[in-house]
């Protein structure tokens, strides 16, 4: 949404990837669903879907960060 301020939306989205990660981290051999991530995050079905299409969607944006994260350390430890 346009009228909320981006550290207030950045908040948000961490809050729904943070509960994305526990609903994995809490059994992997489970799907995530839409539906346990909003109700870890504590957020509306509607807020989960102004961020990501979908719980794979969601899943995908940890590793993209995750993977980031790594490719910086590794660059630190080799320079």
């Amino acid at each position: 949404m346009a009228n909320k301020d981006p550290e207030r939306r950045a908040a948000t989205r961490r809050r729904i990837m943070d509960a994305c990660w526990e609903v994995y981290a809490a059994d992997p051999a489970q799907a995530v669903t839409v539906s346990a991530v909003v109700e870890a995050a504590g957020v509306h079905r509607s807020t989960f879907y102004e961020y990501f299409d979908d719980a794979p969607s969601a899943m995908v944006a940890i590793e993209d960060e995750l993977a980031a994260a790594f490719g910086a350390e590794a660059e630190r430890a080799f320079a």
